[in-house]
């Protein structure tokens, strides 16, 4: 292993690091400087990428570089300007890996799904006489052997949401605060597609009944191959295609709480247990006075986060965060941190409803 980088010290509050990506392609070295810019100086650059130009440098903030992660007080400034630093890029790439082999069908597959599925609708006096509707659709349109939702290949996307990175809780941190001008591309290989197109299918697919439908119909259907897609590895591709749908419904209803993004995150995960709040105070817009510190346990992060919501907002859906006492990951029940029974366990959230007030 080389030596460490050793990162200059940011000087001002609003001061941050860009990474610049030398020229390169292939197997060539990979070369890049970081330089310190302040905020309010309005450069232009790209949030979250690992790829190179093969012929101009290019300007990248990716946290896990442009942040010395060593340095506590200065990822505890640095996280409080992630929504300023995720709100101004040109562009946001989510990028999912360079091997993507195997998914050559995956761009066809979102589209045909978005051809075949109703289009967007955000109120339940539309949602539900459309679902009602499109089922009998879907049944008549296979009686006549013709393209219909049921007998869609959903392997591509299903494979695709197992990735690591869907079920990142910082995804939403990074995909929300931009507005709607700012493209957000997912880059997967030599796969490229707005982030939209797939956001638009998971939408559907939970708001119109049709995830329930298409596992249950799993052991029955005669393209059961297709529909046990959503029921691999505990169902995954389910809880991740909801985690891709809890994202788009944040981007799209920005005007939130902090309890209300905790509500709607419950299926995301982090490696550092106080992220499960931490990565979502630049999203609520209720100006909780909660500060990012790294140095409290997750014991006294969960405490601030009552005490903060309880007290001057008086926000009884606090009460309803209680933990689910058979949560787990990777198989293995969670043990439950030691909190009084008022103080929701945010490392153990059970399934919660955000469109249910």
């Amino acid at each position: 292993m080389g030596p460490q980088y050793q990162y200059k010290p940011l000087l001002h509050d609003d001061e941050t690091r860009l990474l610049h990506l030398e020229p390169g392609s292939g197997d060539d070295d990979i070369r890049s400087t970081l330089r310190s810019v302040r905020l309010s100086e309005k450069r232009s650059y790209e949030a979250i990428s690992h790829l190179r130009r093969p012929d101009a440098v290019r300007v990248l903030w990716a946290d896990t570089v442009c942040i010395n992660q060593r340095d506590i007080p200065e990822k505890n400034r640095q996280v409080r300007l992630m929504s300023r630093m995720y709100s101004q890029p040109s562009t946001v790439l989510i990028w999912l890996g360079d091997d993507s082999s195997g998914f050559d069908e995956l761009d066809g597959c979102i589209r045909g799904a978005l051809e075949l599925l109703p289009p967007e609708h955000f109120e339940f006096e539309e949602i539900y006489p459309i679902s009602y509707e499109m089922f009998g659709e879907a049944a008549r349109l296979r009686r006549e052997k013709k393209p219909n939702f049921l007998d869609h290949d959903w392997r591509p996307i299903t494979s695709l949401v197992k990735r690591p990175w869907f079920s990142r809780r910082w995804i939403i941190q990074e995909i929300a605060p931009a507005d709607d001008t700012v493209p957000r591309t997912v880059i997967y290989g030599h796969i490229k597609f707005p982030w939209k197109e797939l956001a638009g299918v998971a939408y559907s697919i939970a708001c119109y009944g049709i995830k329930t439908l298409l596992a249950g119909l799993a052991t029955i259907n005669y393209h059961a191959p297709y529909m046990l897609a959503f029921l691999e590895d505990s169902c995954k591709p389910v809880h991740m295609l909801k985690a891709v749908f809890m994202t788009y419904l944040v981007t799209v209803y920005r005007k939130l709480t902090l309890v209300d993004c905790v509500t709607a995150t419950p299926v995301f995960q982090c490696t550092d247990r106080r992220d499960h709040l931490y990565s979502l105070l630049s999203l609520q817009q209720d100006t909780v006075c909660l500060e990012v510190d790294y140095p409290l346990s997750i014991e006294e992060v969960c405490m601030k986060f009552a005490v903060t919501t309880l007290v001057p907002f008086q926000n009884l859906k606090l009460l309803c965060l209680a933990p689910d006492t058979n949560y787990q990951i990777g198989g293995q029940k969670q043990d439950r941190l030691a909190l009084p029974s008022w103080v929701p366990d945010l490392t153990c959230q059970g399934p919660v409803n955000p469109l249910v007030p």
